[in-house]
């Protein structure tokens, strides 16, 4: 765990929880107040040193446990023998503070009171076919919004992002690089609701096909969820599916949304009329329109199935050296590649 990846996922439950409140309880208060709340309950009882996860002997370098102890030296194994060490309380406050004006950053870019997202932190799966068989790819949408139409409802998909905004400062054809780079998972993302979408079609269609057939199932793992199917009916004034038309005629998506939650100081398309002295960034929209909507997702999904290749040709080779890992900060992937072991790596994640 680093401190990185722990504002994340906290300033994403964050975000979750402040659309179960009413629309005049959307307050900034009530947002960082759901912050601090996560928070406290993933921190334990550090003023006494005796938090929940090291009186059940859990502790590790991935829990929440590890964050801001003073340690001696840098590597795990030095961290693990150290699950009594003190932690730094003040680097803790200066990370909450840090934390919290993330979070006001956001609402200053939007006001929670007048969204009513359609689904929050909302799993999606779908197959995509290979030679030899298929594999599943699995993944969680921050936010779906609907925006409702005459002929159907369109879907914008929204993800949130605690790191900064990229700074498009370089070469044309550089920026462009950088920002299909950071729409690729939401392309992703769309290329999955889609197929989940054609499957749900499918297999309304099979059901209505077995609904005299004893015993017959349906499938419906791979498929839009009840919640989701109902919440869009209602939306649009169906009372049931069997009234509404396809759901491929029914459903359009628009967009794709990367809300950073601040960005570069100087970067004058986010901070135009910011102070000198403000300690971050603004925060700032980045929009990706689906106008050539399945050119985009045919695309996407050679890519996806090409790294599915890659991946399968790289466990097969049972060489944890052959394993290039990334660099950013909230990840610790470069701290796994000494942990792997020769022939060791499982071909059943396959």
């Amino acid at each position: 765990m680093t401190p990185e990846l722990a504002r994340g996922i906290i300033c994403h439950k964050a975000l979750e929880d402040v659309f179960e409140l009413a629309p005049s309880q959307r307050t900034l208060p009530n947002l960082q107040n759901l912050f601090r709340k996560e928070w406290s309950s993933l921190r334990g009882d550090r003023e006494s040193n005796n938090s929940s996860v090291a009186q059940t002997k859990e502790y590790n370098a991935e829990s929440y446990d590890s964050l801001f102890r003073i340690v001696n030296g840098d590597d795990d194994d030095d961290l693990l023998s150290n699950e009594s060490s003190p932690f730094d309380i003040n680097a803790e406050i200066d990370w909450g503070q840090s934390s919290l004006q993330l979070l006001k950053n956001y609402y200053e870019l939007e006001d929670p009171r007048n969204v009513t997202p359609l689904m929050r932190e909302m799993w999606v799966n779908a197959k995509f076919p290979t030679e030899d068989d298929s594999f599943i790819v699995r993944g969680k949408i921050d936010r779906i919004d609907l925006i409702s139409s005459n002929s159907g409802a369109i879907l914008s998909i929204i993800d949130y992002k605690t790191g900064k905004k990229p700074h498009f400062k370089y070469a044309t054809a550089t920026n462009e690089r950088i920002a299909n780079e950071q729409f690729w998972k939401m392309k992703v993302y769309a290329l999955i609701l889609w197929k989940m979408i054609l499957q749900t079609e499918t297999l309304e269609q099979r059901q209505r096909q077995q609904s005299e057939e004893v015993g017959k199932t349906v499938d419906y793992r791979y498929g839009l969820s009840w919640e989701l199917r109902q919440k869009l009916l209602q939306s649009l004034g169906y009372e049931n599916e069997q009234q509404a038309p396809k759901w491929t005629e029914l459903l359009t998506l628009e967009s794709l949304r990367l809300m950073y939650l601040t960005s570069h100081l100087d970067d004058m398309a986010a901070n135009y009329d910011t102070p000198p002295d403000a300690p971050v960034g603004k925060a700032k929209c980045l929009d990706f329109s689906l106008n050539e909507f399945m050119s985009v997702l045919d695309q996407t999904e050679n890519e996806v199935i090409s790294i599915q290749k890659q991946i399968k040709e790289l466990v097969d080779m049972q060489d944890p050296k052959a394993w290039h890992h990334c660099n950013w900060k909230y990840c610790n992937c470069h701290e796994m590649r000494d942990r792997f072991i020769d022939g060791t790596v499982s071909n059943e994640i396959m």
